[in-house]
Protein backbone atom coordinates (compact mmCIF):
# COMPACT_ATOMS: atom_id res chain seq x y z
CA UNK A 1 0.00 0.00 0.00
CA UNK A 2 2.39 2.49 0.88
CA UNK A 3 4.42 1.76 -2.59
CA UNK A 4 1.14 2.12 -3.94
CA UNK A 5 0.19 5.25 -2.58
CA UNK A 6 3.53 6.93 -2.75
CA UNK A 7 3.83 6.29 -6.96
CA UNK A 8 0.05 8.23 -7.00
CA UNK A 9 0.55 10.68 -4.51
CA UNK A 10 1.62 13.95 -7.11
CA UNK A 11 -1.46 13.43 -9.35
CA UNK A 12 -4.23 11.14 -7.28
CA UNK A 13 -7.12 13.66 -7.25
CA UNK A 14 -10.08 11.01 -5.67
CA UNK A 15 -8.73 8.64 -3.18
CA UNK A 16 -10.53 6.28 -0.40
CA UNK A 17 -9.00 4.15 2.30
CA UNK A 18 -11.03 1.86 4.18
CA UNK A 19 -9.33 -0.69 7.15
CA UNK A 20 -5.89 0.34 6.59
CA UNK A 21 -2.89 -1.01 8.69
CA UNK A 22 0.31 -0.57 7.96
CA UNK A 23 2.79 -1.63 10.49
CA UNK A 24 6.78 -1.40 9.84
CA UNK A 25 6.19 0.50 6.38
CA UNK A 26 7.91 4.12 5.32
CA UNK A 27 3.89 5.06 5.04
CA UNK A 28 3.83 4.81 8.56
CA UNK A 29 7.23 6.91 9.29
CA UNK A 30 8.09 10.89 9.20
CA UNK A 31 8.94 10.54 5.55
CA UNK A 32 5.33 11.00 4.78
CA UNK A 33 3.55 10.42 1.76
CA UNK A 34 1.84 14.21 0.32
CA UNK A 35 -1.40 14.52 -1.96
CA UNK A 36 -1.15 18.50 -3.13
CA UNK A 37 -3.89 17.46 -5.94
CA UNK A 38 -6.18 15.44 -3.74
CA UNK A 39 -10.31 16.91 -3.88
CA UNK A 40 -11.81 13.70 -2.56
CA UNK A 41 -10.87 11.58 0.81
CA UNK A 42 -12.69 9.12 1.78
CA UNK A 43 -10.74 7.66 5.33
CA UNK A 44 -13.02 4.20 6.69
CA UNK A 45 -11.78 3.00 10.21
CA UNK A 46 -7.76 3.51 9.11
CA UNK A 47 -5.26 3.44 11.55
CA UNK A 48 -4.49 7.14 13.17
CA UNK A 49 -0.93 7.00 12.74
CA UNK A 50 -1.26 6.48 9.14
CA UNK A 51 -3.81 8.89 9.13
CA UNK A 52 -2.18 11.43 10.38
CA UNK A 53 1.03 11.59 9.16
CA UNK A 54 0.07 11.77 5.74
CA UNK A 55 -3.42 13.90 5.33
CA UNK A 56 -1.83 17.29 7.00
CA UNK A 57 -0.90 19.10 4.20
CA UNK A 58 -3.62 18.28 1.85
CA UNK A 59 -5.06 21.54 1.02
CA UNK A 60 -7.48 21.37 -2.35
CA UNK A 61 -9.94 18.97 -0.78
CA UNK A 62 -13.31 19.38 -2.11
CA UNK A 63 -14.83 16.36 -0.54
CA UNK A 64 -14.27 15.28 2.86
CA UNK A 65 -15.84 11.64 3.97
CA UNK A 66 -14.47 10.45 7.88
CA UNK A 67 -15.26 7.63 9.37
CA UNK A 68 -13.79 6.84 12.89
CA UNK A 69 -11.94 3.35 14.01
CA UNK A 70 -15.06 0.93 14.63
CA UNK A 71 -12.77 -2.20 13.68
CA UNK A 72 -10.20 -0.53 16.80
CA UNK A 73 -7.94 0.77 14.76
CA UNK A 74 -8.10 4.09 16.83
CA UNK A 75 -9.71 7.18 16.57
CA UNK A 76 -8.30 10.17 14.63
CA UNK A 77 -6.55 13.16 16.08
CA UNK A 78 -8.44 15.94 17.04
CA UNK A 79 -5.77 18.46 15.92
CA UNK A 80 -4.83 16.28 12.74
CA UNK A 81 -8.97 16.86 11.85
CA UNK A 82 -9.12 20.31 12.79
CA UNK A 83 -6.03 20.91 11.04
CA UNK A 84 -7.42 19.84 7.55
CA UNK A 85 -10.74 21.80 7.79
CA UNK A 86 -9.05 25.22 8.61
CA UNK A 87 -6.42 24.53 5.87
CA UNK A 88 -9.21 23.45 2.85
CA UNK A 89 -11.20 26.34 1.67
CA UNK A 90 -12.47 24.72 -1.24
CA UNK A 91 -14.32 22.37 0.84
CA UNK A 92 -18.03 21.78 -0.15
CA UNK A 93 -18.88 18.31 1.56
CA UNK A 94 -17.97 16.86 4.61
CA UNK A 95 -19.78 13.52 5.49
CA UNK A 96 -18.50 12.39 9.48
CA UNK A 97 -19.11 9.65 11.81
CA UNK A 98 -20.54 10.44 15.13
CA UNK A 99 -17.22 9.95 17.40
CA UNK A 100 -15.38 12.26 14.45
CA UNK A 101 -18.59 14.69 14.96
CA UNK A 102 -17.63 15.00 18.71
CA UNK A 103 -14.13 15.76 17.95
CA UNK A 104 -14.79 18.14 16.12
CA UNK A 105 -17.44 20.49 17.90
CA UNK A 106 -15.86 20.01 21.24
CA UNK A 107 -15.78 23.64 21.28
CA UNK A 108 -16.58 26.55 18.66
CA UNK A 109 -14.30 26.37 15.60
CA UNK A 110 -16.62 27.92 13.34
CA UNK A 111 -14.40 30.93 13.12
CA UNK A 112 -11.85 28.81 12.19
CA UNK A 113 -12.82 27.76 8.81
CA UNK A 114 -12.80 29.81 5.85
CA UNK A 115 -15.16 26.92 3.54
CA UNK A 116 -17.99 27.51 2.14
CA UNK A 117 -19.91 23.85 2.62
CA UNK A 118 -22.44 22.51 0.75
CA UNK A 119 -23.31 19.44 2.29
CA UNK A 120 -22.98 17.91 5.69
CA UNK A 121 -23.94 14.90 6.77
CA UNK A 122 -23.74 13.05 10.51
CA UNK A 123 -23.71 9.37 10.18
CA UNK A 124 -24.53 8.11 13.76
CA UNK A 125 -23.80 4.24 13.12
CA UNK A 126 -26.01 2.25 15.62
CA UNK A 127 -26.79 5.38 16.93
CA UNK A 128 -23.65 4.14 19.90
CA UNK A 129 -23.49 7.94 20.75
CA UNK A 130 -25.03 10.61 22.22
CA UNK A 131 -23.70 14.55 22.23
CA UNK A 132 -23.74 16.14 25.43
CA UNK A 133 -25.20 20.05 25.43
CA UNK A 134 -22.21 21.40 24.56
CA UNK A 135 -21.65 19.58 21.71
CA UNK A 136 -24.52 20.70 20.34
CA UNK A 137 -24.51 23.93 20.89
CA UNK A 138 -21.22 24.36 19.01
CA UNK A 139 -22.85 23.00 16.35
CA UNK A 140 -25.77 25.10 16.69
CA UNK A 141 -23.06 28.04 15.98
CA UNK A 142 -21.39 26.07 13.32
CA UNK A 143 -24.70 25.86 11.34
CA UNK A 144 -25.36 30.05 11.69
CA UNK A 145 -21.78 30.15 10.48
CA UNK A 146 -22.56 28.25 7.08
CA UNK A 147 -26.29 28.94 7.12
CA UNK A 148 -25.66 31.03 3.69
CA UNK A 149 -24.06 28.27 2.10
CA UNK A 150 -25.95 24.46 2.86
CA UNK A 151 -28.37 22.92 0.64
CA UNK A 152 -27.93 19.52 1.85
CA UNK A 153 -28.13 18.32 5.54
CA UNK A 154 -28.77 14.78 6.94
CA UNK A 155 -28.71 14.28 10.42
CA UNK A 156 -28.67 10.97 12.78
CA UNK A 157 -28.86 12.30 15.77
CA UNK A 158 -31.20 14.70 17.79
CA UNK A 159 -29.19 18.20 18.21
CA UNK A 160 -32.67 19.91 20.25
CA UNK A 161 -35.30 22.71 19.14
CA UNK A 162 -32.89 25.24 18.50
CA UNK A 163 -30.76 23.47 15.89
CA UNK A 164 -34.08 22.06 14.12
CA UNK A 165 -35.35 25.62 14.04
CA UNK A 166 -32.30 26.70 12.50
CA UNK A 167 -32.35 24.14 10.07
CA UNK A 168 -36.10 25.54 8.44
CA UNK A 169 -34.78 28.60 8.50
CA UNK A 170 -32.08 28.22 6.73
CA UNK A 171 -32.34 30.33 3.13
CA UNK A 172 -31.02 27.78 0.87
CA UNK A 173 -31.33 24.55 2.52
CA UNK A 174 -33.36 22.50 -0.11
CA UNK A 175 -32.33 18.69 1.31
CA UNK A 176 -33.02 17.89 4.74
CA UNK A 177 -32.59 13.97 6.27
CA UNK A 178 -33.48 13.45 9.74
CA UNK A 179 -32.95 9.48 10.05
CA UNK A 180 -33.37 7.82 13.17
CA UNK A 181 -33.17 11.28 15.16
CA UNK A 182 -35.45 10.56 17.95
CA UNK A 183 -33.95 7.16 19.07
CA UNK A 184 -32.03 8.49 22.44
CA UNK A 185 -34.86 11.11 23.07
CA UNK A 186 -36.47 9.70 25.89
CA UNK A 187 -40.54 10.18 26.16
CA UNK A 188 -42.54 11.80 23.22
CA UNK A 189 -42.15 14.43 21.37
CA UNK A 190 -45.50 17.27 20.47
CA UNK A 191 -44.62 18.21 17.14
CA UNK A 192 -47.09 20.78 17.43
CA UNK A 193 -45.21 22.45 20.22
CA UNK A 194 -42.03 23.33 17.78
CA UNK A 195 -43.36 26.10 16.20
CA UNK A 196 -41.32 25.74 13.59
CA UNK A 197 -40.37 28.62 10.70
CA UNK A 198 -41.87 28.00 7.39
CA UNK A 199 -38.71 27.09 5.21
CA UNK A 200 -37.87 29.11 2.38
CA UNK A 201 -35.91 26.61 0.10
CA UNK A 202 -36.75 23.19 1.26
CA UNK A 203 -37.88 20.96 -1.26
CA UNK A 204 -36.76 17.41 -0.37
CA UNK A 205 -37.46 16.41 3.51
CA UNK A 206 -36.64 12.73 4.23
CA UNK A 207 -37.57 11.43 7.65
CA UNK A 208 -37.02 8.25 9.53
CA UNK A 209 -37.75 7.43 12.90
CA UNK A 210 -36.60 4.33 14.34
CA UNK A 211 -37.94 4.99 18.11
CA UNK A 212 -41.71 4.72 17.45
CA UNK A 213 -42.36 7.39 19.80
CA UNK A 214 -43.73 10.70 18.03
CA UNK A 215 -47.11 11.84 18.53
Amino acid sequence: AAALLRAIEKTVEHLELDQVLILDSPFNREESVTFPKLKFLNVQHLERKVFENNFNNCENLEEIYLMDGYYSLGSYGTNTILTILRKNSKLEKLFVSSAIFNQIFQRDNSADFSFKLKSFTLCNFFHHTMFNDEVKFNFYLFLLSQMEHLESITLEEWMDVEVLRQLFAMPKLKRLNLKGILYHRPGQIGWSDFNLPHSPSITHLDFEDFSCNIN
